[in-house]
């Protein structure tokens, strides 16, 4: 697990996610996207959480934001699913931000991707069984 990288560092990684500019030409992973770079890194670090969630939610829809959305779910549900029958109270901080930004991003229209994941972990995937749930 990486270190805290500190805050000069976060700040210049969270700017990617969203002025990540285009595909760095011949950047062997992730074809050059640095915008999915920056999500993935955000999600790996401390105190990284946060600036991804946010990052999430100024990020252009017209980009493919799938690898970004599941790096965000993945930091907020380490332990996979929730169990069923879980009400939207009954989650973490974490995993209560994490499913705002999926609705206020209009995540599902990722498409299946993305509808995969947030049913693997047992959320609504449709944008008004989502805000339903949320409450």
């Amino acid at each position: 697990m990486l270190g805290d990288p500190g805050s000069d560092v976060l700040e210049q990684v969270s700017e990617c996610l969203t002025e990540g500019g285009d595909a760095v030409l011949n950047w062997p992973f992730l074809n050059g996207d640095m915008a999915t770079l920056a999500a993935l890194t955000l999600a790996a670090v401390p105190d990284g959480f946060d600036p991804l969630a946010a990052g999430l939610l100024r990020s252009d829809p017209e980009e493919d934001r799938a690898f970004r959305f599941h790096a965000l779910m993945k930091a907020a549900f380490p332990d996979g699913p929730l169990p069923d029958g879980a009400a939207f109270a009954d989650l973490t901080d974490r995993q209560r931000t994490a499913v705002r930004t999926l609705a206020d991003a209009e995540a599902w229209q990722e498409g299946h991707y993305v509808k995969a994941l947030m049913s693997g972990l047992g959320l609504p995937y449709e944008d008004d069984a989502l805000r339903a749930w949320i409450g």
